[in-house]
């Protein structure tokens, strides 16, 4: 019955995700509206990890649904095989990382399909007439496979790092709800202000990465940064806290 529960939540929120991106992509929201021609698949991937789009079409679901997959690991009878808190971290640690890959791909599948559907080229970085010479005043010949790989790659540390911080603040707080309002309110602060980047403005692709090498360090420098403040903090609970 569980594992039925779980697979209906799974499967009802990646039709909403997918309902929901078809619907972003053929709104007056999405690049392809105000750019048309000028519009590729590559400026698709570039809009939808943008800060305002991922926190409104990718957040929600990962959350939702990782935090479905886990929320039986601390039952009693789970808790007593396990022994530790420690083995339940470095379970739920695994579980973020298979489940993070074929949710990237799940999505990156749906965006390249949606945006199909507006654009029938995939990248025009190199030309006269592109979005990325209106945004940077520059010239890229970097190719479309380039610029598919670094956003698929871009999804899954930043859905990797929702999850680690989901399996945090669920073991604080024991409570899925606030943790969605936890996480959901620092991706908000970055929908409305770009001034303070928190999360998704240092795990990106955005047009302005290609080209600067110290802007793809402080990205580095960030995902570095977070994983040993995450360790440590992780360590510190795991040490107040054994159940046997």
């Amino acid at each position: 019955r569980m594992l039925k529960r779980s697979l209906n939540v799974i499967a009802i929120s990646l039709f909403l995700f997918s309902v929901l991106c078809f619907y972003y992509s053929a709104s007056p929201y999405n690049g392809a509206y105000y750019y048309r021609g000028l519009f590729t698949l590559a400026d698709a991937y570039i809009y939808f990890l943008n800060p305002r789009v991922y926190g409104m079409l990718v957040l929600p679901f990962i959350i939702i649904i990782y935090s479905n997959l886990i929320k039986y690991d601390d039952e009693v009878n789970a808790l007593l095989r396990l022994g530790s808190v420690k083995k339940l971290v470095r379970i739920r640690i695994k579980k973020a990382a298979l489940f993070s890959l074929p949710a990237s791909a799940f999505v990156m599948f749906v965006v390249t399909l949606a945006n199909s559907l507006q654009t029938a080229t995939l990248i025009n970085w190199d030309s006269g007439s592109s979005i990325y010479l209106l945004k940077t005043d520059s010239y890229n010949s970097v190719s479309f496979v380039c610029v598919f790989t670094m956003g698929f790659a871009t999804l899954v540390l930043r859905n990797i790092l929702v999850c680690l911080w989901i399996i945090f603040f669920d073991l604080r707080v024991n409570n899925s709800i606030i943790t969605f309002i936890i996480l959901v309110s620092i991706v908000a602060l970055e929908m409305f202000q770009s001034r303070i980047p928190l999360f998704c403005n240092f795990i990106t692709i955005d047009y302005s990465m290609w080209d600067s090498l110290a802007v793809k360090v402080s990205y580095c420098l960030y995902i570095v940064l977070t994983l040993v403040i995450y360790g440590i903090l992780m360590q510190k609970y795991i040490k107040t806290k054994e159940w046997l």
